[in-house]
């Protein structure tokens, strides 16, 4: 049986962000106190980092995409020319 979504109230959503920017893994014992002090499941709070670190890798990945159509090579990946010298004693 399927479950229901969960909805989450502002100020769970809040602190569930508001921790993901300064970490966006917990260990199990940070998940059990932060589930514990907004009254969520542990397993409530894993998933929601799981989701909330994919729609920021799909994001990211996003405004690369978006990188490549303005400028034909992606931010990350532009060539810089850079002068080397090289001495030959032959």
């Amino acid at each position: 049986k399927k479950r229901s979504r969960a909805a989450f109230s502002h100020a769970q959503v809040f602190e569930l962000e508001r921790r993901f920017s300064h970490q966006r893994y917990l260990s199990a014992p940070e998940r059990a106190d932060l589930a514990q002090v907004l009254k969520l499941t542990e397993t409530q709070v894993k998933i929601w980092f799981q989701n909330r670190r994919y729609k920021t890798k799909r994001k990211q990945l996003q405004q690369e995409q978006q990188a490549v159509q303005h400028h034909g090579v992606p931010t990350a990946a532009r060539k810089v020319a850079v002068k080397v010298l090289i001495r030959d004693d032959r």
